[in-house]
């Protein structure tokens, strides 16, 4: 890996001489893998785990081998692959479970998901990217997942103040960086990096916190985090946002203490990959001092009843019949956060649950909802193995066979959820999704 000179001369300054040839070091060798367990399977054990991450206990790290040999417990959504330094970023929020989040750029859904997962029924997260490609991925993360609190959306940042001004209890502020913290991923960022791209990105970053600061509640948090070491991303805009605001201060999270705080003056924490298993990160928890007044609440309901084709699908199908949608698309249903406030004016691509849709009288249910339920909310449940060759068929979308009633079958592993199949005869059509079916699938 050639680092650029200048960007070398720059990280002595911040980690001293006698540190440098380790930070060179460590960049020569690829990041170790990692995952993060679903909170419905942190006590499970899985092969080829090497270590817990230090700074969360849900977190390890594993052998490389993981990814194919278990790719089916990730595509029921018992772990989902995150770099170790990106796990730490969440945890510094404080999410309770009533909170109204906001990840401002969210990217791959990652956080967003364990954001979701720390929320109850009267919490939600919206996750917002102005990228068109972004909110897809987001999607399908969250659907895999199961996860129910979340508003995907695509909207420019600089419009959310005034669709949401002084709403948000927490904000999560991933931002876009020159991206030094990742050369070892992506040697794209090496040849772009210039002073005048940092330079450049440190004033959208700034843009960005200024934004933050309209759509968050009296009394909330923001975390500004950032792939790169650069000061002028990093301590420095910190140091300058917390000079123009004095409504904030730095709030000290006990996790910081797994990270540097030297190079920073105090002023946030960086991740260096020479001290930690894990890429280059920075973050900062900026706490705004007044007092949150209290939260308005926002109740859903269909304008019209439930319709007859949802009743006869959860008759025939559910136990739980606690489970229905409560916002309607045409014929599209949906089971959104009861506390969102739903703005028309927002390009919005998902909102909660996505259950189905009717068509000709008949309800189809999604891939969403079967990922959200759970075996014991169902009447008919098929839980493989994986020694089962079914698993794989199925996977794989081909028709499978099992002696079962006719009608809907949520398809499961080990307890967890995968997909619909439908039942007639003994055999059972596959519903799950063609563009997640695997090819030359493994157990």
């Amino acid at each position: 890996m050639n680092l650029p000179k200048s960007f070398l001369q720059r990280v002595e300054k911040q980690i001293g001489k006698n540190n440098l040839s380790f930070f060179i070091e460590a960049m020569k060798h690829p990041p170790l893998e990692s995952i993060r367990l679903h909170p419905s399977t942190e006590k499970t054990s899985y092969p080829h785990v090497l270590e817990r991450i230090p700074w969360r206990s849900d977190g390890f790290y594993v052998s490389e081998s993981l990814r194919n040999e278990q790719r089916v417990l990730q595509q029921a959504g018992a772990f989902s692959f995150e770099e170790a330094s990106a796990m730490a970023v969440v945890p510094m929020l404080d999410i309770q479970i009533n909170d109204i989040v906001l990840d401002m750029n969210a990217t791959d859904g990652s956080k967003s998901a364990d954001i979701a997962s720390r929320l109850g029924s009267q919490g939600y997260i919206v996750a917002n990217n102005v990228d068109s490609r972004r909110p897809q991925t987001v999607m399908f993360n969250i659907e895999r997942l199961g996860l129910s609190q979340v508003i995907v959306t695509q909207h420019d940042p600089n419009h959310l103040p005034i669709l949401f001004p002084n709403f948000f209890d927490k904000i999560l502020l991933d931002a876009p960086s020159s991206g030094e913290g990742l050369f070892r991923q992506d040697s794209n960022s090496i040849a772009t990096w210039s002073i005048e791209h940092i330079q450049s990105c440190a004033i959208k970053q700034k843009h960005l916190l200024d934004h933050a600061v309209q759509l968050l509640k009296p009394g909330g948090r923001i975390v500004y985090s950032t792939n790169t070491f650069s000061p002028e991303e990093t301590e420095d805009l910190i140091k300058t946002f917390l000079q123009e605001h004095r409504e904030f201060t730095l709030f000290n999270h006990p996790s910081q203490q797994h990270f540097d705080g030297a190079s920073t003056g105090g002023i946030g924490v960086k991740l260096w990959p020479h001290m930690i298993k894990g890429e280059g990160y920075y973050i900062a928890v900026l706490q705004h001092n007044g007092v949150s007044p209290k939260t308005v609440k926002f109740t859903h309901r269909m304008k019209n009843p439930i319709p007859p084709a949802w009743k006869r699908f959860a008759d025939e199908n559910l136990i739980n019949h606690n489970i229905q949608p409560n916002f309607a698309l045409e014929e599209r249903f949906f089971q959104i956060p009861i506390s969102y406030q739903y703005h028309s004016a927002l390009h919005t691509l998902r909102a909660g649950v996505y259950f189905g849709e009717i068509d000709k009288n008949i309800f189809y249910p999604s891939h969403h909802l079967a990922r959200y339920l759970r075996p014991r909310d169902v009447k008919q449940t098929l839980d493989l193995t994986f020694e089962d060759p079914r698993l794989t068929r199925y996977l794989q979308g081909e028709e499978i066979h099992a002696d079962v009633e006719s009608g809907w079958i949520l398809i499961a592993i080990n307890g967890l959820s995968l997909g619909w199949g439908k039942a007639s005869q003994g055999r059972i059509k596959n519903h799950y999704p063609k563009g997640l079916r695997l090819t030359n699938a493994r157990k």
